[in-house]
Order: structure tokens, then sequence, then C-alpha cells
């Protein structure tokens, strides 16, 4: 939740500038939504997204499922967010992102547990 920044996964990484990811964006800062976003030669494009405001002291269970083009993103086990997307697809690296909103005010740190990543083979 915090209202001062961005947070997500981000996976498909090239470098810094090359790479795509899940935000969760608070109120006032992409309007209370959590967006699947592209980011090319550091230019940043929505692939989807779903109006829903992240809540402050509120723990998310955020599942990505890659495969092949189809990029899935579940929250709390529902799907919400969904493309199709051939850029990176076959890059391995993945972590987070957390970064300023851009809005003045409450700079709580969002946090993050038990971080895990399954290729999906048995």
């Amino acid at each position: 939740g915090g209202t001062g920044f961005i947070c997500g996964p981000i996976f498909r990484y090239l470098d810094d500038t090359n790479f795509i990811g899940v935000y969760a964006y608070p109120n006032g800062a992409g309007g209370g939504s959590w967006y699947l976003e592209k980011c090319v030669a550091n230019v940043f494009t929505t692939l989807d997204s779903w109006a829903s405001a992240p809540l402050d002291n509120t723990w998310y269970n955020i599942q990505v499922v890659l495969l092949d083009s189809s990029i899935r993103i579940y929250i709390d086990n529902v799907l919400r967010i969904s493309a199709t997307e051939t850029f990176n697809q076959t890059s391995t690296q993945h972590g987070w992102r957390i970064a300023p909103a851009g809005e003045t005010g409450d700079k709580t740190q969002p946090r993050f547990d038990d971080f895990f990543v399954h290729d999906g083979l048995p």
C-alpha cells in the first residue's frame, strides 16, 4: 500500500531500461490502480490495468504466470490483469521494483514477504 511509492514484481528483465512489471499505484499516483507496464528503452507502455486502489496495511498475494507470450497476473488468487506480449520473452531475470510515486505526503515503504519463483516443471 504506502501512499508515496509504486511497487511490484518485474520480469522479462534485460536491464534497468528494458523489462515488464506489475505496479500497485496508490491513490493520487496513477489514480489508485494496478498496472502491467512494459518498459523499452526507458519508455513505459501500459499493457493492461485493474482499477482498484491498493490499501495501506494490507497484504496482497501477487502471482505472475508467464507462458510463451501470455502474461497473467493474479491478485489474491483472482485473475485481474492479462496481456499477450512477445517483448523479451526468453529473459529469465526477475525481481522487485520500488520507486517514488512523485507525490508529497506519506512515504511509507512497502514490504514484501515470501518471494518465490517456480518454473512450472515437476
